[in-house]
């Protein structure tokens, strides 16, 4: 049993059990031993039943090969139906110790992201990490514990090579995952979710999320870190390696010259979050701690409205039990047939 989309009209398809070269030459040569039985016999075993019922056997296997299949209904898709897209935010601000008692907002993130996978279990999850560049780190993907595993080793950014936060990163790489789901499968429903601390270091105006907007169907902003900020720890590739202390945190560079040894504090910017959430119709949420439960989130996501309304699919029910019993039908009379002429071997034996 298979499903498509509602739109699909309700007629009879093909569900081959293997490939369809496999059938294509094994149906030649079904072909050409049949020939070459007409031409040895020259015609005379066009008259006989047992010819008809290799020729009969060799259609009903190539039938079950290929697995024709009809409309059997329609159900609810569930989560089936839905497509996610999330962007996560690497930067190394996502590196300050200001989430749940002192803790990185990345684990703040990996946190949240491990409960709301598990909420939205069974739709097509894609990940995108961006930091000086955006990147498909998952792509969509039913497989709910190969996307755990990507967020539970989702590292930051090597601090060597950190050059500066753009919110808007991820714009690009989202719309082509967005634009490629809306193609691929019109009727399913889009959800993104947008997670960072909304820190805009770099000297570009960030763009609009706008563009994005009638391209999803829900989703939500969520924003870490604290007004008062925090010093931000360096990363450089390898987790839990022992740093020097004059390594362990990102200098202030601002002020390096006269301030030798100061440290860079990076502040949560709540007004870029709403403003992201607003242009794309989305709440926003600030995350604090690792307690906080998720469901606000899932429901103001509009997630059981999309998997509500998104929609049905046709089932489809193969045929493949009852040309088996036509080809056991098929093989019983072969056997009845040969029956006597086993008996025969036997008593010749004794």
């Amino acid at each position: 049993m298979s499903c498509v989309s509602n739109k699909e009209l309700e007629v009879m398809i093909l569900q081959p059990l293997v490939p369809y070269w496999v059938i294509i030459a094994c149906g030649s040569c079904f072909l050409v031993a049949c020939i070459l039985s007409v031409i040895r016999t020259k015609g005379s075993g066009l008259r006989s039943h047992a010819y008809w019922r290799g020729v009969a056997m060799g259609i009903v296997l190539i039938l079950i090969a290929l697995g024709p299949s009809y409309p059997g209904g329609r159900s609810p898709a569930g989560m089936l139906n839905v497509d996610v897209v999330i962007a996560i935010d690497r930067t190394t601000s996502m590196s300050a110790l200001d989430y749940s008692d002192q803790q990185p907002r990345i684990e703040g993130a990996r946190t949240d992201l491990m409960k709301l996978i598990h909420k939205i279990n069974g739709a097509h999850i894609a990940i995108v990490t961006f930091d000086s560049s955006a990147r498909v780190s998952v792509p969509l993907t039913t497989d709910a514990s190969a996307v755990m595993t990507a967020v539970k080793v989702l590292d930051l950014e090597n601090s060597n090579y950190s050059t500066g936060t753009s919110i808007d990163k991820p714009i690009d790489v989202v719309k082509r995952l967005l634009e490629k789901s809306g193609e691929s499968h019109p009727d399913r429903g889009r959800l993104f979710f947008y997670i960072g601390d909304g820190e805009q270091t770099s000297s570009n105006v960030p763009r609009s999320f706008a563009e994005l907007r009638p391209m999803i169907d829900g989703g939500a902003v969520l924003g870490y870190g604290t007004e008062a900020g925090a010093y931000m720890t360096t990363y450089y590739g390898i987790r839990n390696v022992k740093i020097a202390e004059s390594f362990k945190y990102v200098p202030d560079y601002s002020e390096i010259a006269t301030k030798p040894g100061g440290r860079a504090v990076s502040k949560v910017d709540e007004r870029n979050l709403r403003t992201i959430a607003e242009s794309l119709g989305l709440k926003y949420f600030h995350r604090t701690n690792q307690n906080e439960p998720i469901d606000a989130i899932v429901s103001e996501s509009r997630l059981e409205v999309v998997v509500d309304t998104h929609r049905e699919v046709l089932f489809y029910l193969s045929t493949y039990w009852m040309l088996s019993i036509v080809m056991t039908l098929l093989l019983v009379w072969w056997f009845m047939e040969i029956l006597p002429t086993i008996h025969l071997g036997m008593k010749g034996v004794e």
